[in-house]
């Protein structure tokens, strides 16, 4: 819906944007792509998409998405990028004390140090990281960056409840790690 220039976008459930795999360039040019301006107007309590090593555009995407509450992604090139967004998603900020969005979501986490600190995608509960390849070799150190993420959330008052990765996307037959949040604390299946 078009309204004076303006894209005016409803709240969707999903917005899949896998069929693109979005680089440094979709992201510094987004004027010129179509799907990364949508990607910025659209809200959508599910995102899924494929990405590079370049991370960095994907948070500054998704940062201010409080309705965020299931995000997929999909790695197209190295492995160790899922590093620095995983470390990205539980870094916290200082933020107002308002504590609910127009359409009831929280936004905010506890009281720290006179402060109330806030996550970013503040709602978000559960993350799907998909590999092309992750050696056999290197799926612990990605296991304990995953932990590490939703450890600190948990500490910033904004638990993940489940985090789950497929190691080789090409390959159905490798087995999916499923990390969940739960009191009695970190629940790991294959």
């Amino acid at each position: 819906m078009f309204q004076a220039g303006i894209i005016v976008a409803p709240l969707l459930y999903e917005w899949d944007m896998r069929f693109i795999i979005l680089n440094a360039h979709y992201f510094k040019n987004s004027k010129k792509h179509a799907g990364i301006g949508a990607l910025e107007q659209i809200h959508a309590r599910a995102l899924r998409v494929s990405i590079t090593d370049y991370y960095q555009g994907l948070i500054t995407i998704i940062t201010p998405r409080h309705e965020l509450e299931e995000l997929s992604i999909q790695f197209d090139g190295s492995y160790s990028a899922a590093n620095g967004l995983l470390s990205a998603l539980m870094e916290t900020t200082d933020a107002p004390l308002s504590t609910e969005t127009p359409d009831g979501h929280m936004t905010t986490t506890g009281i720290c140090s006179g402060t109330v600190a806030k996550v970013i995608c503040s709602n978000l509960e559960a993350l799907g990281l998909q590999f092309y390849f992750v050696p056999h070799e290197n799926r612990e150190e990605v296991r304990q960056w995953c932990v590490q993420m939703m450890e600190g959330r948990k500490q910033a008052g904004n638990s993940l409840g489940r985090c789950w990765i497929r190691w080789n996307y090409i390959c159905h037959k490798d087995p999916l790690l499923v990390l969940i949040t739960s009191n009695e604390g970190m629940i790991e299946s294959e």
